[in-house]
């Protein structure tokens, strides 16, 4: 158990960095497997997104839309 509140609130952050990272890695991977290539402009306006519910929903979203066009559409970008 740790009882600093400075090494919590850092381990917090760091395992919130760690998901978000890991988030914006699978949907990169995942479109660029799916659509063969993406957009270098896309993959930056997905590794900028750091809201994790939002990332999860995009996640999903990628796993259906027809196009990337459709992807960006969506409104996760705004």
């Amino acid at each position: 158990m740790i009882t600093n509140p400075l090494i919590e609130q850092g381990l917090q952050q760091g395992l919130q960095w760690g998901l978000q990272q890991g988030i914006q890695e699978s949907i990169v991977k995942f479109l660029s497997h799916r659509f063969h290539q993406i957009p270098l402009s896309l993959q930056e306006k997905i590794t900028s997104l750091t809201d994790i519910q939002k990332l999860r929903n995009l996640l999903d979203a990628s796993m259906e839309v027809k196009s990337l066009e459709d992807l960006e559409m969506n409104g996760f970008f705004d």
